[in-house]
């Protein structure tokens, strides 16, 4: 089926490492979301703290909640009852950390606004939905992060890649309110420039019609 496209389009940064037969035709199409609906007051402190992923060694849980029992110290820490770990983590891991059940995609931005920084994946090194999500919604992230995926624009987050450096986030950010503020609406910027519907529209239609600055014009009538 691919090799009979003419383009191919991808999510997220990392995937054309896996996709070398194909790179004439890639096309990088961010994953998009909808920042109205995640819209939410930026945090005024930091005393909820959500680990917002997938419980999956693919996602590098095992360093996240490393850190659990420290974090407990300063915080109030939540995690998503989801993924593969999922049992063994709550037996594990519930004197330190509440589990939260999984709610309908429609109510993500309510249930991110209850928390006041989100920390993300630790291992592939990309901003996937869930963290996009996150920062769409003005809370300040704390992930793994590849900054050469990344180059022209990178991502306000706060780079972690073991127990230590998520556990120095967290206290950085709750002795730096003017940070926490910084990086909430930082955040919600760079979401909406890389992952808006605008942005999406405006890629969608330079790949289709050919132009890198698309214009809005006649479109061709179905079948013609």
């Amino acid at each position: 089926m691919l090799k009979n496209a003419k383009a191919v389009f991808y999510v997220t940064p990392n995937l054309p490492a896996y996709m070398t037969g194909y790179r004439e035709r890639l096309v990088y199409l961010p994953n998009p979301v909808d920042v109205d609906d995640l819209s939410a007051p930026a945090p005024k402190g930091v005393s909820k703290v959500l680990i917002f992923t997938r419980l999956d060694p693919i996602k590098g849980v095992d360093r996240i909640f490393s850190a659990a029992e420290r974090l407990s110290d300063q915080v109030e820490l939540s995690a998503l009852r989801w993924g593969p770990l999922s049992n063994q983590y709550v037996r594990d891991y519930e004197r330190w950390v509440r589990f939260e059940k999984t709610v309908p995609h429609a109510e993500v931005g309510a249930f991110l606004a209850g928390f006041d920084v989100v920390i993300g994946q630790m291992k592939q090194g990309i901003l996937s939905l869930m963290e996009i999500e996150a920062l769409g919604s003005g809370r300040p992230l704390i992930t793994g992060i590849d900054w050469s995926l990344y180059p022209q624009d990178p991502p306000p987050v706060i780079a972690a890649s073991d127990a230590d450096a998520i556990v120095a986030g967290v206290e950085k950010l709750r002795g730096d309110p003017a940070e926490v503020a910084r990086l909430s609406r930082e955040g919600r910027e760079w979401v909406v420039r890389n992952h808006g519907y605008a942005h999406h529209l405006r890629l969608l239609e330079a790949a289709y019609f050919g132009s890198a600055d698309p214009r809005p014009g006649p479109r061709p009538r179905p079948g013609v």
